[in-house]
């Protein structure tokens, strides 16, 4: 399915479609329908290809505060909110930290940095001022929040990339959340595809749109891990995303659109240390 588009490099990800600031859209799609969008869009995007290959591990740990106020705010729809995570490439064996602020008419603004990997899943002083100058810098606001981390994340995720620019969609599938020794994976037959668009309304919501999809309103992965995971009480804001994964989840997902990567989730654990920022 994936192979008729054509590849594009990093570097041309880059130049064409970062979009650091954007317009997020979210869709939970049935396996059974993703050749026929994707047949949808291949004249209008290419895909990422890197040393031949077009699908990509990543691991990314989120952190919180003892309020879970990342996720409250999300579910609550408040127009200020942070997600503060560190993410590994795991086939460029890179590391990051991100941090996604919400800002005027709903866009997100996400920033990152180059991190050292044997600092994934902790927060060093270098973080710690990053986080504080991203939040001044953007609401004008000290961030004051007591972080430790919070859940890990593995998913296998495809990058389409518009060949106008300005528009990029990837889908995410064998999606798994670590919870200390626990490990939930999401259903098999799902996958999460996301539109990240410098404008509102991109074109591939016209297209999405024609195949009769419409956007999850409320939808994080971050969110759905802590609500399936038991770590929040309150969920009815995210019910229309979580309906959608309301078959058990499956603990060995075998993914009909792409076989699943080896995950590097199992066993692992790490100890939760408090950061004050």
């Amino acid at each position: 399915m994936i192979e008729s588009f054509s590849p594009v490099s990093l570097e041309e990800l880059e130049r064409r479609a970062q979009v650091l600031t954007r317009f997020n859209k979210k869709y939970i799609l049935p396996l059974q329908k993703i050749t026929t969008i994707l047949a949808s869009l291949e004249q209008s995007f290419d895909i990422l290809e890197i040393n031949g290959n077009r699908r990509f591990g990543y691991e990314t740990f989120y952190f919180d505060d003892d309020n879970a106020s990342s996720y409250y705010d999300h579910h609550q729809g408040r127009r200020k909110r942070f997600k503060i995570r560190t993410r590994r490439y795991l086939d460029s064996k890179s590391c990051y930290l991100e941090v996604k602020l919400k800002y005027k008419r709903g866009c997100t603004v996400k920033r990152r940095m180059a991190y050292p990997a044997k600092f994934y899943g902790t927060l060093n002083q270098s973080a710690i001022s990053f986080i504080k100058a991203q939040h001044l810098s953007l609401y004008g606001e000290e961030f004051d929040a007591v972080l430790t981390p919070s859940i890990n994340m593995y998913f296998s995720r495809v990058t389409l990339i518009g060949k106008q620019g300005g528009e990029r969609l990837t889908l995410d599938s064998d999606i798994r959340f670590c919870d200390g020794g626990k490990v939930i994976a999401l259903p098999s037959d799902l996958l999460i595809l996301e539109v990240k668009s410098a404008a509102i309304r991109g074109l591939s919501h016209r297209l999405l749109q024609q195949h009769h999809l419409h956007p999850i309103k409320r939808c994080s992965k971050y969110c759905i891990g802590m609500a399936m995971s038991g770590k929040v009480e309150k969920k009815n804001k995210f019910r229309s995303a979580l309906s959608k994964f309301s078959h058990l989840p499956d603990i060995s997902p075998r993914s009909q659109f792409l076989e699943p990567l080896q995950s590097p989730l199992e066993g692992f654990s790490i100890e939760a240390s408090k950061v004050v920022v």
